[in-house]
Formats: C-alpha cells, structure tokens, sequence
C-alpha cells in the first residue's frame, strides 16, 4: 500500500494531529551570504528566510511528539561561517528535547570530514544523531534505512546490503541523499546517471524520501520522493514547489508542506502597476528591461511602494537564436556547467552528458585543492 499525499499551505499545519510519524527536510542550504540579501546585525534576510521554516518544521514535530529527519545539505558552502554556525546552535539549543536524526549530505562534507559531528558533539545531546555512515535504525515499530552521500557505485552496494538485513514483513522506510536516475533537475534537465529506480533491492522499501535534487516529484513508481528544498533558492527554482513534510503511518499520508517564503519572481519594467502589487510583496523582484531607456531609480521607488523583499535588473535577451533564459547571480557553479555544456555539446557535436560529467569533475577537483 503506497502512502497518499496531500499538499497544504503553512497555515494548515495546526489541523495535523498525528501520533506515529515523523517530519522531514532536504537541501535547506543555511548560507548568510547568498545574493539578493538585506542584513541585520551581520545576519543575512535569506539566513533568516532559510532558517524560519525549519523551525516551524522542528516545532511542529515536538508538539505531535514525532521525531525530525534532516536529510542532507543541511549546508551550503561546505564551511560553517559564523552567522551559519549561530543559527544552528540556536536550533539545536531551542529543540534539545526533540529526537533530531542528520543525514549527511554532500554540501555537509568538508573533504571526508562532515561539518556537522563536531558541532553535535559539542552540545552533548545523546536526542541529536549525526549519521554519516550507511545504517539501519528501528524506531516507530518501522526499519529506517539513512544512506547519507556517497558516490553512486558505494551507494548501490552499500543499498543492496542493508535490503538483505530488512524484513518484508515489516514496515522498510529509506532516507537517501542521492541522485536517481530520470529524476528531473529543477531546469527540467533529467538525469541520465543515477540510481536505478526500478533496482530490485529498492522493492523492499515501503517509502523512499529522497533529497539532493530540488524538485519535488515522485519516485520509485510513486513509492518515493523528492523533499524538494526546503525553500526556493534561486530564480532557478521560480517554477515549482519547495517545502518540508510531514509523514502520518498510521494513517499512512504524507503531508508536503508549503511554507510562507519569498519567492523568485519576473516582472517587466513596462508592467510594473498596482495590478503587480500582490506578486511583488514580500518577494524576490527581478525587473526586466523590456523598454529602450530605462530610470532604475525611478522603477525602484515605484515598485518598493509595493514592499519587496528584494530588487534586481535584468536586460532583456533580445538574442533570437539564442533561445536561453537569462544567467542568474543567484545559479550555483553546477547550474552553469550545465547550461554551458548544453551550448560547447551542441557547438562541437558531443555528447552533453559526457562534457557536463567531465566539468562537474574538473570542479571536484578544484574544490579538492583549496
């Protein structure tokens, strides 16, 4: 029996009582110094709009009594800058009664050393779990099954292992940070690499929730999913939906939760009215140059009546034979290796998967030696 879900908005949160579950977030990315940031006594507005829905979520958990999964990338940059490092012990202070299980993530490693034992160790806090290793946990009358980041071949033995431990007869739940194969990237791109979704040591797992790739969709035929990031991240990621959920087995429902956050939006100069007021609020505003002659400051202080949260410009493309979206500040590097692979594959006649692999290497490599 597959789990049913439902999508429902913050405010519907209260409604939930739930006695056996748990709730659980992927790919939160707590950074102070992303693009498109305000600051306040040296802490970032998009620390403060990363940071506020994992509490809600922590919050949540603790008042139904149900344990919280952090399934990777709980990071951005790989480093733990000090803004960063505060909200996290300020988490960790706040719900020291709250069973708290951490599954390392890719963004959470600083070579083979993860950033997040030191910090948990320090707090000596026996509810609070850093899990870096593949292993198998009983809790909730349910086997979890945590396989944190590993490179895809350590990753599918180490999965074939743990399904031979498990028992059909029982309830098998996988928390996974990793890629699997014909997911879609939150550019539609699909991934051609990856885990299989239709392996047989997969079969075993009643549910499969998932985090690494940003957009929220079904897995596994409909038996996992992605957890999405926890909010938008960019204006790469205008399009879809972002949140964390909340999982029922008793009832066997899993809630996917959309909390209030700024979102990335477009808008063009030339349309800037009150008509735009609801979308501009509280949001990401980039405004688009579509007129011949523009007074930034003069669009600025109309559109700032409407209360953003942030405001860039754009040029228009106006390249016709060049059909791509305009590069964004806010793109991670792998985003533009994409994007880049996309046009020299095309230009030179090569194999896209196999120039955007060859860069993603190029960059480990680097990131190695700093």
């Amino acid at each position: 029996m597959k789990f049913k879900k439902h999508i429902i908005p913050q405010k519907s949160l209260s409604n939930i009582k739930i006695t056996r579950g748990f709730g659980i977030a992927g790919d939160i990315h707590l950074y102070n110094s992303y693009p498109y940031s305000t600051y306040k006594n040296q802490i970032s507005s998009r620390l403060y709009d990363l940071s506020t829905p994992l509490f809600v979520l922590a919050n949540t958990c603790q008042q139904n009594g149900l344990p919280l999964i952090l399934n990777g990338d709980i990071t951005q940059q790989n480093i733990l800058d000090y803004p960063t490092l505060q909200m996290l012990q300020l988490f960790l202070s706040r719900f020291r009664d709250l069973d708290i299980l951490i599954n390392v993530g890719n963004h959470d490693l600083d070579g083979d050393n993860n950033l997040l034992s030191p910090l948990i160790e320090l707090s000596d806090n026996k509810r609070h779990i850093v899990i870096s290793e593949p292993k198998i946990k009983r809790m909730l009358d349910c086997n979890f099954c945590f396989v944190p980041f590993m490179k895809e071949n350590i990753t599918s033995r180490h999965l074939r292992q743990l399904s031979k431990e498990l028992n059909d007869n029982e309830t098998n739940i996988l928390i996974i940070h990793n890629t699997f194969a014909k997911s879609i990237f939150s550019n539609s791109r699909k991934s051609y690499s990856g885990i299989d979704q239709n392996a047989k040591y997969l079969r075993i797992f009643d549910l499969i929730a998932a985090s690494h790739i940003h957009r929220y969709q079904d897995i596994c035929l409909k038996r996992g999913f992605y957890t999405s990031s926890i909010i938008p991240l960019n204006f790469g990621e205008d399009q879809i939906e972002h949140g964390f959920h909340i999982v029922d087995l008793k009832k066997r429902i899993r809630y996917f939760v959309i909390p209030k956050a700024p979102r990335f939006v477009y808008i063009n100069a030339s349309q800037v009215s009150e008509k735009s007021a609801k979308l501009i609020k509280g949001n990401i505003v980039c405004i688009i140059n579509d007129k011949k002659e523009i007074d930034r400051e003069t669009v600025k202080k109309k559109i700032l009546q409407y209360k953003p949260n942030f405001i860039t410009f754009r040029k228009k493309n106006t390249t016709n034979s060049m059909k791509q979206p305009l590069i964004k500040d806010s793109k991670k590097v792998e985003d533009i290796i994409s994007e880049y692979s996309k046009v020299l594959s095309k230009k030179y006649k090569l194999n896209k998967d196999m120039v955007e692999q060859h860069g993603l290497e190029i960059l480990g490599k680097v990131r190695k030696s700093k």
